[in-house]
Parts: structure tokens; sequence; C-alpha cells
């Protein structure tokens, strides 16, 4: 039986400040208990999911993550949700797991095709695959929607690197040095 929702709220706010503060076991202690009352609530797993990653307990990251997901509204357009599937796309990739976090990118991205973090850890994790068509697809598509993080051009720089593409690695290094 769920409780009334201003005490789960509680439970709610108090744990997602002290994961702001760095404190995760006390937030995902309130965390709990805001599951506990009111369990139909998306909120309290995507935080907990983000303590535990915090923590670096990936698989409990996935667990409360992927209820966030199932619990969220299925709207077209959903930006929490989409960040949900990025966040669990991060816990898959401290997993290794690197095509659950490719997908799990990819469904971030459908959601929000403006995500450009989405796009960049997508082709971080073509990169660490060896696809560096695929990186420097992704890359550049992180970087058509956001020109101003130097973060995107120096991971193209790198996939082109690798792909022996010298003067347009120098190119996107020092466009990202620029910045």
């Amino acid at each position: 039986m769920n409780m009334p929702a201003n005490r789960a709220d509680q439970f709610l706010a108090r744990g997602s400040r002290y994961r702001e503060m760095g404190d995760q076991p006390r937030a995902i202690e309130n965390l709990t208990e805001a599951i506990r009352l009111r369990s139909d609530d998306f909120r309290p797993f995507y935080q907990r999911g983000l303590s535990h990653a915090d923590l670096g307990d990936h698989q409990k990251a996935i667990e409360d993550l992927t209820e966030a997901i199932r619990l969220q509204p299925t709207w077209k357009y959903s930006p929490d949700q989409a960040r949900s599937f990025y966040r669990r796309g991060l816990s898959h990739v401290g997993l290794g797991d690197h095509q659950n976090a490719i997908d799990d990118y990819t469904e971030a991205i459908r959601l929000r095709p403006d995500y450009a973090d989405a796009f960049n850890e997508r082709g971080l994790v073509h990169a660490e695959l060896g696809d560096h068509e695929k990186a420097i697809d992704d890359f550049t598509e992180a970087i058509g929607l956001n020109p101003d993080d130097c973060r995107f051009f120096w991971n193209r720089s790198d996939s082109h690197e690798h792909q022996g593409n010298h003067q347009k690695a120098v190119d996107d290094y020092t466009e990202g040095n620029r910045l």
C-alpha cells in the first residue's frame, strides 16, 4: 500500500539532496524509504540508480534505472526517460557491456534526438570497439548539436588518428583546444 505522496516526497527530496552532496549511503537509505512508501514513482528509483552508479555498483544502478524506465510515462518525447536510458548506458559501460550500452544510448537518442552527450557516449563505445567510422559519425552529430563542447572535437580527433587521418585529427584537436 502506498503512503500519502507528501511523506514519500520528503524522503525523495532528502535523498536527492544527500546524493547531490556526495553522501551516497544516506541518499540510498532515504530513497529506499521513498520507494517503500510509494513504489510506483520512477523518481526515487532514478535517483537511487545514480547513487549506486556513483558508488561504482553498476549492477544495482542498472536494476534501479530499469525500474525507473518501466515506471516512466512512455511519451513520444520524454526527457526523463531519455536520461534514464543514458545513465543506464553509462552503467553498462562500467560493466563492460558494450552492446547494451549502445542500445541504451540509441534509445536515449530516439527519445531525444538533440541529446549530444548520448551521441558522444555512443561514439566512445564504438571507438572502444574499434569502429571508428561509426564513432566519427556520432561525434560529428554531437558537434552539430553542441559545437562549443571541446570533448566532442577531441574524441573525434582520436578516431581520426586511429584511421590514419592525421590532418583531420590535428584540425579537430586544434578546434577543441580553441574552445
